[in-house]
């Protein structure tokens, strides 16, 4: 699972300058659904794969803590 931010920040940037930050492991399926929950307050955001209790993924410096 990885969390990017096209086009500035694309996954082989993040990749570079901050290996491992913004991408963890995630247990799926081939061939089926996945739910995605994606929990943002402010500048933090929490992932949840399938329905899951805790987060898959979690970003603390998400940037701007406003737009769409």
């Amino acid at each position: 699972m990885q969390c990017t931010s096209g086009p500035a920040y694309s996954w082989r940037r993040l990749r570079t300058e901050s290996p491992e930050t913004y991408e963890t492991y995630a247990d799926m399926e081939p061939g089926a659904w996945t739910h995605l929950k994606v929990e943002v307050a402010g500048t933090k955001a929490r992932l949840y794969v399938n329905r899951a209790t805790q987060p898959a993924l979690i970003v603390n410096d998400g940037g701007l803590a406003e737009g769409a």
